[in-house]
């Protein structure tokens, strides 16, 4: 939760108005530092239930499976949140009929439960289309793909993993702007080859820092025996490495966060404003630093509701 919490800080640049500040390269470094964030916070608080429950003496199934190293999107879903995939197949995908009644009615099995779970996320398009395109990828990979499983060769399972990573990663656009205009223009944003004036800095190593151990315990963090700790799967050298990375993220955190900062506009200057988040349904940001009145462009809000700024001349 602590590496969510703080990827967060950066992919708050992805909110509506703020990511016409950001330059294309840029919004795709948000966009895969998104999937680790969510994947993060997800996996953080379902490790978190299943250690309450050994507590009480209650061992319960894992609920994410190192879903980024999936080869297809069917594999994706059998890491991916198991106790909703698994919800949806029993109790929607295999009511509805499953693959009992020919292929044209497996497609549109797959597509509306998949459109219905992604409606359980919330009542947006966003959610809706979210969801159903999981459901065409897994209809197309049924028809076209599936011929590939099974494939002995490291190099091709190492491809359609990236495929597979590349596809769930521009999916999750649509869960992170509700707004299906914003996610639009997001999505549009990623492919422009427009100057961005006076852009935020990303601070790529720091990205790196934060998104570090999701990659480890995706790529070297080996599985484990059913039943077995992660930690007692590790060797002690891989031990040693984490117990690392974990206390320099903790020494980060000793020294305070760096909240991402947004251009501003004035009558003579350039500013940076320090935004701790925003608030996406009033678009009302809350900011931090010191009291100071400033003129946002008409680019970024039309009647802004401002507290506490904090400036870095530009």
């Amino acid at each position: 939760l602590y590496v969510a919490n703080n990827l967060n800080e950066m992919t708050s640049y992805m909110a509506y108005p703020l990511f016409e500040t950001v330059k294309a390269t840029d919004k795709w470094l948000l966009l895969f530092l998104y999937s680790f964030q969510i994947y993060a916070d997800f996996s953080g608080y379902s490790a978190i239930a299943l250690g309450l429950a050994l507590l009480f003496g209650y061992r319960l199934p894992e609920n994410f499976n190192r879903p980024y190293i999936a080869t297809s999107i069917a594999d994706f879903w059998r890491r991916w949140h198991i106790s909703l995939s698994s919800w949806l197949r029993n109790y929607l995908y295999i009511p509805l009929g499953g693959n009992k009644h020919g292929k044209a009615r497996t497609y549109f099995n797959l597509m509306a439960t998949m459109a219905l779970g992604g409606l359980w996320h919330g009542a947006a398009v966003s959610y809706l289309v979210w969801g159903f395109m999981h459901g065409l990828l897994l209809a197309i990979e049924r028809r076209f793909v599936d011929r590939l499983d099974g494939a002995k060769s490291p190099l091709l399972n190492a491809a359609r993993a990236f495929v597979v990573f590349f596809a769930v990663s521009l999916l999750w656009i649509l869960f992170k702007l509700p707004d299906f205009a914003h996610a639009a223009a997001y999505f549009v944003g990623l492919f422009s080859s427009d100057e961005v004036p006076n852009p935020p800095k990303i601070y790529r190593s720091l990205a790196l820092a934060y998104a570090l151990p999701v990659i480890l315990q995706h790529f070297i963090v080996p599985g484990r025996p059913k039943g077995s700790s992660e930690a007692g799967s590790m060797s002690w050298l891989l031990k040693f490495f984490v117990t690392a990375i974990i206390g320099i993220l903790a020494l980060k955190a000793l020294g305070g966060s760096d909240d991402p900062l947004l251009p501003v506009t004035t009558d003579d200057r350039n500013y940076h404003v320090a935004v701790r988040y925003v608030d996406q349904p009033s678009h009302r940001m809350v900011i931090v630093g010191s009291s100071l009145s400033v003129r946002l462009s008409e680019d970024y809000f039309t009647s802004p509701n401002i507290e506490n700024l904090a400036l870095a001349g530009g």
